[in-house]
């Protein structure tokens, strides 16, 4: 029988993930119902897709029981709560990144999850794609000898309005998770050491721009910017004793 999945949120990322998921035959993964808060939207998602169910409320989500697993596609900051939710309901859940807003929340989700048995992934698809399994692979065989800094930066022009509107850890979590998660891919498990921050804050505290040096042990650096004013290459340089490799994200 097929994994039945329920979407939570209709945000462009939801539609990206609903269209990959058409990729895949209907007889192995199957969309049962979508979930907004605005029913109208829901209403549009499930027509565009041909799903089945189409709500106006997470908790509908929840306990409809035509569902195996959901994907978190809202807000940055309602992944806690919606993810919460979801597990305390017996559904097994597939949040997209950022995971939560700090560690304590992710923490809480996985003892949670443990719980109750329940399938809980973040849905980091920089993991997933050829471009960084050949990163881990071509470092792996000493192409660029001893890797030892990494320089990435992830920036989008953002209007004034909508980063004032946000509510989610800014330009860190948004856009520097994927410099964060690479940095530890490459020079982890191991928690570094932050040698030097600075940006530039909204009225409510969250970063519109952030510069920060992450050092690890034996030399290794990682200098990453992330920015919600200026376009920013979207790319990660690692630098080793031989030479160097460039990953893009487009």
């Amino acid at each position: 029988m097929a994994t039945r999945w329920g979407i939570i949120g209709t945000s462009n990322i939801s539609h990206d993930f609903a269209v990959a998921m058409g990729t895949l035959p209907r007889t192995e993964h199957l969309i049962t119902a979508v979930a907004s808060k605005d029913k109208v939207r829901s209403r549009e998602f499930a027509e565009q897709f041909d799903i089945a169910n189409a709500y106006d409320s997470y908790s509908l989500m929840a306990n409809d029981t035509g569902v195996d697993v959901v994907y978190v596609g809202t807000l940055n900051e309602h992944h806690y709560s919606v993810s919460r939710l979801m597990l305390e309901h017996g559904k097994n859940v597939l949040c997209e990144e950022p995971f939560c807003q700090n560690s304590n929340q992710v923490q809480q989700l996985i003892e949670l999850a443990k719980s109750k048995n329940l399938f809980l992934m973040e849905a980091m698809w920089m993991f997933f794609t050829p471009a960084f399994t050949i990163l881990g692979e071509e470092i792996n065989k000493g192409i660029i000898g001893e890797p030892l800094q990494i320089i990435s930066s992830f920036g989008t022009p953002m209007s004034e309005s909508l980063i004032q509107q946000r509510n989610s850890g800014g330009s860190i979590l948004e856009l520097a998770v994927f410099s964060v998660y690479m940095s530890q891919f490459l020079f982890g498990p191991e928690k570094p050491q932050i040698y030097g921050t600075c940006g530039q804050l909204t009225e409510s505290g969250f970063d519109k721009s952030a510069s920060i040096i992450l050092k690890y042990s034996n030399g290794r650096i990682s200098t990453f910017l992330s920015h919600f004013k200026v376009d920013l290459p979207n790319e990660a340089i690692v630098f080793g004793t031989k030479g160097n490799i460039k990953v893009k994200f487009n």
